[in-house]
């Protein structure tokens, strides 16, 4: 039987007691569901799903940090001499 990976996908995206399952033990949920991988692709699955849900460490100071917006602006002038002589 074939695992089909959208109806899989669509599940994790609208079922919150699933998506807890796989991120507790990806490998083994995926196993579960018909879909084989390889000691590689399960280690690497195991450590970018780590990653993807350890919370951002907190600022220093104590608080969360927060999202902040940069806008950088540049203004270029040519100068080109001073203007011409028109007596």
């Amino acid at each position: 039987m074939a695992t089909n990976l959208k109806d899989l996908e669509t599940r994790l995206n609208s079922d919150a007691t699933l998506r807890s399952k796989f991120t507790k033990d990806p490998v083994k949920f995926l196993q579960g569901e018909g879909v084989t991988l390889t000691a590689a692709e399960g280690t690497q699955l195991k450590a970018d799903v780590a990653k993807a849900t350890t919370p951002a460490p907190i600022a220093r100071g104590g608080t969360a940090a927060r999202p902040i917006r940069i806008s950088i602006g540049i203004r270029v002038i040519i100068d080109q001499g001073p203007p011409p002589n028109t007596a």
